[in-house]
């Protein structure tokens, strides 16, 4: 239940009502709405008359009479009513504090003063007023009388129907957050039916205290409701894995702040799902007197557990609470008129179908209020202002200083220039590849720009197809593919200029080899020597797998040392560390196709974090044996006819390719006063994991959804500014639409902007260079930043059937253009890359624009 700040109406009982109650086998100390001395001051109303415990369907619509307003009352023609759950089981008779019997129902109403008692000032007359009602409620009637201090001025830039809605929510939520919870910018708060009426509520102050609410719902248009007007973390509390979900979603720490209105053992796993220092917020005061046994021996790390009921507060007659009660419906105004909260009503009832109204609020079909309007001839759905809603999420709420606490809070933007500091910001400084096709990044280019394929047949220098091909995929140790996107050369090297020996280079996997050699190419190009690199706190981070140069077996005959460190991961890691005297950290990772891209995320991370003052970042994969074909033709996961036809119809499977990426980063701050050349920046990155799907190599739209919608969040990027996206795209049956859903639905909680971010994947160009696939997309992206356009995905010639794009974020970009801007926001980019280990990778890229104000905190 949703408790209320009610209050309340007195009408006393005449002789003659007595006896007709008497007659009517109803208490003669049961009070009547008829006067014992209708003076010419009394008013005759209509109201919705609740005369004992009852169904909503035998509910009674009686004209009465209302006396006049008493000393400290106004008398106010009501033009709207709020329907809310404690009405209904007022009407059913269950409710912990409702009136006695009969009694007209009604927390809350917005209308017009049009009688004042003595003691009240003039000027109140003919003003347009939002109400509580007093003790024996009476809302839902022509007119009430409030006691003056229940009401306060209707704000003019909203209707009486959406006025009336606003102060039991407002209130209730105010004091749950802001009084008792003290929420805080930054902190995560788990709202429970964040749908409903005060669920909206917290989700609006949530934003304007800068916390980032998860909302839950058990119905689907409900949670895609909550997704359009910005809640980006959602959970189906209804669900059997709704706990195991939400505890995901806070990295198995908890949150902060717990809100909760759900009765039953929903109660117990909003208790599990409390942080530590976490605050407990009880609205379902009723659920909680009905619920099971808790168990709080989870409580032990200062956590705090409270239940709010306002109502009870309010009638205790504590002067504080009410003298609380009346600053928060001031706030509550200024909110309202300044554009910071709007009031959500998705349905209008006439006073005459208030019974259907109650009827439909308790079906839980509703959004936010369900609202009776006294001026109204029949039921219509209110039209769901988004777009106003969208305004306050995303722009005005959080561009200006809130005081909820009584002191100056900036909230954080989140709007088109979403700025974030520059020591959070990474600059890419340097970057040098080998591609199949292309021994540099500007042949790369060419390449890429004229939309050719450099996948091709595997020549007998490489393996002898006749051994290892065969078109059937059923027959053992032979791969039904013959195709590669390969480097040329791997087998040259100049050991000399590494003080290495020629023995020791023999038998060194050729990953080492020429990852050493596009490791000093990139410092060369972003303008260091390995000189003023030595002793430098710089680290290296290398997406890498298991070299297939010498194999597990031939290891064993070789007597040499030589053989274990050559194909050691850990030694290609640290090699050039120790070839450079560089003294960051030196890490080999190894998370499949993701590898590459997680070592730049890791980088960066190090970076900001202090443990590097820069980095060399990215990935290498050479395939010097048939073993990985064989390996990936058993399973299935290869193109039979050596294309790679990503978001096609046609896609069968991707086509191994090799690729060495690498690229130097600093902070941009450092980067900036070290006067180097920025090839782009990274906005923000992240990383997480699947966990359990139903296949262990399976990718999992929740994974990829929840990391998208994090680095967003977290970089305060607006994805609405992201115009192309280098996706993973293996071009997989199974894959590719699993990605397009997961980017619909992350681009989907921020924009409803259509057809303006283009997809595009680099392995139609050169194969799934598996460990270096990530950077060779990073690589692709910040080549498209320096010559400002976007080049053809190829071997794309009809969507697959399982992606759908129409009225979404996304096109394929098949032909070479011009990257287009609207001339404020510099471009930007988003790279993913997914393991089939089930660890994921996202990163932001934008062009640098030395323009200082366009990165300043």
């Amino acid at each position: 239940s949703v408790n209320t700040l009610s209050t309340f109406i007195f009408l006393k009982i005449s002789k003659e009502t007595e006896s007709r109650m008497t007659e009517k086998n109803i208490s003669k100390t049961t009070p009547s709405f008829i006067l014992p001395n209708f003076s010419k001051d009394s008013k005759n109303i209509q109201g919705y008359l609740v005369k004992t415990n009852q169904e909503l369907s035998t509910t009674y619509w009686e004209n009465t009479l209302l006396e006049a307003p008493s000393s400290g009352e106004v008398q106010i023609k009501v033009m709207a009513s709020s329907i809310n759950f404690p009405d209904i089981m007022c009407v059913k008779g269950f409710y912990p504090t409702m009136p006695t019997y009969p009694f007209i129902p009604g927390f809350e109403i917005s209308g017009i003063v049009n009688k004042i008692g003595e003691d009240v000032p003039d000027s109140i007359l003919g003003k347009e007023v939002i109400a509580i009602t007093d003790k024996q409620l009476g809302g839902h009637a022509t007119h009430v009388n409030i006691p003056v201090k229940n009401l306060t001025s209707k704000p003019s830039n909203i209707s009486h129907e959406q006025a009336c809605s606003l102060p039991i929510v407002f209130g209730t939520v105010y004091h749950a957050l802001v009084e008792s919870a003290e929420l805080k910018s930054g902190e995560h708060i788990l709202i429970q039916t964040a749908a409903g009426g005060c669920g909206l509520m917290a989700v609006q102050l949530s934003h304007l205290l800068g916390a980032i609410p998860v909302g839950t719902s058990s119905k689907k248009e409900k949670l895609n409701f909550l997704n359009k007007v910005g809640v980006n973390y959602l959970g189906n509390y209804s669900s059997s894995e709704f706990e195991s979900s939400m505890r995901s979603m806070s990295s198995d720490q908890g949150f902060d702040v717990v809100l909760n209105m759900l009765s039953g053992g929903m109660i117990q796993t909003g208790l599990n799902l409390l942080g530590s220092a976490g605050r407990y917020i009880e609205l379902a005061v009723h659920g909680l007197k009905t619920s099971p046994k808790l168990d709080l021996s989870g409580l032990v790390d200062n956590q705090v557990f409270k239940s709010i009921d306002l109502r009870k507060m309010l009638l205790s007659g504590d002067k504080i609470k009410q003298k609380e009660f009346q600053e928060s419906f001031k706030t509550m105004v200024n909110l309202v008129e300044q554009g910071y909260i709007y009031p959500v009503v998705s349905r209008i009832y006439p006073l005459s179908m208030i019974g259907e109204a109650m009827a439909h609020v308790e079906s839980g079909q509703h959004i936010g209020k369900v609202v009776i309007s006294h001026t109204a001839t029949e039921m219509k759905d209110f039209e769901k202002d988004l777009q106003k809603l969208l305004i306050f999420q995303k722009e005005k709420a959080q561009l200006s200083p809130i005081d909820l606490y009584g002191s100056q809070r900036q909230i954080t933007p989140f709007s088109k220039h979403e700025p974030i500091s520059k020591s959070s910001s990474i600059a890419i400084v340097g970057m040098s590849s080998r591609m199949p096709g292309s021994k540099t990044t500007k042949e790369f280019w060419k390449n890429l720009k004229k939309g050719i394929s450099n996948v091709q047949e595997i020549p007998e220098s490489r393996w002898k197809q006749v051994e290892y091909y065969n078109a059937d995929p059923k027959i053992k140790s032979k791969s039904y593919s013959k195709w590669m996107g390969m480097l040329d050369d791997i087998d040259f090297f100049d050991p000399l200029f590494f003080n290495i020996s020629p023995r020791e280079a023999e038998l060194m996997d050729p990953q080492q080899r020429l990852w050493m050699e596009e490791c000093w190419k990139c410092m060369e190009d972003g303008g260091y020597t390995s000189e003023s690199l030595s002793k430098n706190q710089c680290g290296v981070f290398i997406g890498v797998g298991s070299g297939d140069y010498i194999s597990p077996g031939d290891r064993y005959q070789e007597s040499d040392a030589q053989t274990l460190t050559g194909n050691s991961s850990s030694i290609l890691s640290g090699r050039i560390s120790y070839l450079l005297d560089l003294t960051g950290p030196a890490l080999a990772i190894d998370t499949a196709c993701s590898s590459s891209l997680v070592a730049i995320a890791q980088a960066c991370d190090s970076i900001v974090s202090g443990a590097s003052d820069m980095a060399l970042a990215g990935g290498v994969c050479i395939l010097t044996t048939p073993q990985m074909h064989i390996m990936t033709s058993k399973a299935g996961m290869l193109s039979d006819d050596g294309s790679c036809k990503t978001f096609d119809s046609g896609a069968n499977g991707f086509v191994p390719g090799e690729a060495i990426g690498v690229v130097v980063l600093k902070s941009l701050e450092q980067a900036e006063a070290d006067g180097d050349r920025i090839y782009g920046v990274i906005k923000g990155s992240g990383i997480n994991q699947d966990g359990k799907t139903n296949g262990i190599t399976a990718p999992s739209f929740e994974s990829q959804t929840r990391l998208e919608a994090e680095v967003y969040e977290k970089s305060k990027i607006n994805p609405e500014t992201i115009t192309y996206v280098e996706a993973h795209g293996t071009g997989t049956k199974l894959g590719d639409p699993i990605e397009i859903r997961a980017l619909k639905e992350t681009f989907g909680r921020f924009t409803q902007k259509v057809g303006y971010c283009g997809l595009g994947s680099v392995k139609t160009n050169i194969g799934h260079s598996l460990t270096a696939a990530g950077v060779s997309g990073v690589i692709k992206v910040l080549l498209q930043m320096r010559y400002k356009q976007l080049v053809p995905t190829i071997n794309y010639k009809q969507l697959n059937e399982h992606i759908e794009l129409k009225d979404s974020p996304f096109y394929i970009n098949s032909d070479l253009k011009d990257w287009e801007t609207d001339g404020e926001t510099p471009r930007r980019a988003a790279v993913s890359s997914f393991g089939f280990s089930g660890t994921n990778a996202h990163v932001v890229l934008e062009e640098y624009v030395n323009l200082p104000s366009t990165y300043s905190s």
